[in-house]
């Protein structure tokens, strides 16, 4: 059930060698972090990524895990919240809309699906 704001999906390849995407996770966070530390720690983008969280975690009951990392691309700075194997809950499209999708748009949040892991991301800008 997917929304036309739903629809970028992410195609790269998903590497099958687990340690080299966690230390290239943990590499891509530490060097966000060092380079943009003052934004990632500024207490609004903190209430922010703490709002993504709880809408997430009440809509996808049934998911893999939740991460949180920090990022920069094309120059800026974003944090990502990861919903990992997420199982769309049985409800209205209205009801979706209003406890899902409407309050990632009022915190303007850019919501990208990836085939790759059978994931949703939630960019924070």
């Amino acid at each position: 059930m997917q929304a036309d704001s739903e629809r970028r999906v992410i195609a790269s390849n998903f590497s099958p060698h687990a340690g080299w995407a966690v230390r290239d996770v943990a590499q891509r966070n530490a060097a966000a972090l060092a380079a943009h530390g003052d934004f990632f720690q500024n207490p609004q983008h903190q209430r922010r990524i703490n709002a993504v969280l709880q809408i997430v975690n009440q809509f996808f009951t049934v998911k893999r895990d939740v991460y949180v990392n920090h990022r920069t691309g094309q120059g800026r700075p974003f944090t990502v919240v990861k919903v990992s194997g997420p199982a769309w809950p049985r409800m209205s499209a209205a009801r979706v809309t209003e406890s899902y999708r409407q309050p990632l748009q009022e915190l303007e949040v850019e919501i990208v699906f990836s085939k790759a892991t059978n994931s949703y991301l939630y960019r924070i800008y």
